[in-house]
């Protein structure tokens, strides 16, 4: 896509408590980067609604408390951006943005220590037609895609690295169909060209009991 993540997402379990429009939920956080979150949930929550979350990685020792806003909402659950108190607020709110930062800090630190994916592109050549408004990708994991399956619109981009560059899209072990479609100004869609492919999102678990000995 023509505007890559500031920060690459990394898959994960996490449960997570957070208040939104009032609500004490708890759910699952299923992947985090330095710039926000996917929250799995059924409850909806509107765009650019303030969230505070409480939630522990696995490598750190205390919980991370940490103030987002919605910037998404997806079939999944919704997209979390963290976001800070501005320059020139009260002073309670200051000190409460000073520990969100320190909490910010050791969040970057745990999520870099955290397992990696290797990426996939996915890219295509342009259609020839005039007056396109871009690019839809669709992809099922029941190997039928089709136009009622999920789907991300890209804009005029001619590639897209997978799963970071769309945020809805699974983090799967298997075979997945993927589709691609040019759609026009008045939303008319071409047909689909459609790719059978095995991905493989899913992290391994870790070696336990990490010792050194004396020869």
């Amino acid at each position: 896509m023509t505007e890559k993540r500031a920060y690459p997402r990394k898959p994960c379990f996490i449960p997570v408590d957070y208040v939104s429009g009032g609500h004490l939920s708890r759910d699952f956080i299923v992947n985090i980067s330095a710039g926000g979150v996917l929250i799995e949930t059924h409850r909806p929550s509107p765009a650019r609604e303030m969230v505070s979350m409480a939630f522990q990685l696995p490598l750190s020792r205390a919980p991370i408390k940490i103030k987002g806003q919605v910037v998404r909402m997806e079939r999944r659950g919704i997209g979390v951006g963290f976001k800070f108190f501005e320059k020139g607020a009260s002073r309670s709110n200051a000190l409460e943005g000073r520990d969100e930062r320190k909490s910010f800090r050791t969040l970057v630190e745990e999520v870099r220590r955290m397992g990696k994916v290797k990426q996939k592109r996915v890219r295509w050549n342009p259609s020839s037609s005039d007056g396109l408004l871009g690019y839809r990708l669709y992809w099922s994991a029941d190997g039928c895609v089709d136009y009622t399956s999920d789907h991300a619109d890209l804009g005029m981009a001619t590639d897209v690295v997978l799963p970071d560059d769309i945020p809805s899209f699974p983090w799967i072990s298997g075979e997945l169909e993927i589709g691609i479609t040019a759609v026009n100004q008045s939303g008319n869609e071409s047909d689909m060209t459609k790719i059978k492919t095995s991905l493989d999102f899913m992290v391994p678990h870790p070696p336990m009991s990490l010792v050194v000995e004396d020869l």
